[in-house]
């Protein structure tokens, strides 16, 4: 299930595992909690990196379900614009 939404970028860290690389990306919701989404896009943690802690941005994640639980891939990660999300037209 894909969800969209905001948040302010916590931080972020990458760690090898099995599998290769992956990241892991901290988002703090309106509320104060701490929200870890995962990736393996390093592309996508590239982004992140330059991007500015602390600044809110408009998120898309893809709810999975498991066995244990559930987890929160990061799909995207865009700056707000006023309070929308960008224009992809790239108009000026």
């Amino acid at each position: 299930m894909k969800l969209l939404g905001k948040g302010v970028l916590a931080g972020h860290e990458v760690k090898k595992g099995k599998n290769g690389e992956y990241g892991i990306v901290r988002f703090m919701e309106e509320t104060g909690r701490t929200i870890d989404l995962f990736t393996n896009d390093m592309a996508l943690i590239d982004r992140v990196e330059k991007a500015h802690r602390l600044r809110e941005y408009m998120i898309m994640v893809d709810y999975v379900q498991n066995q244990y639980g559930g987890r929160m891939i990061l799909l995207s990660i865009d700056e707000k614009v006023d309070g929308k999300a960008p224009d992809k037209g790239g108009s000026k």
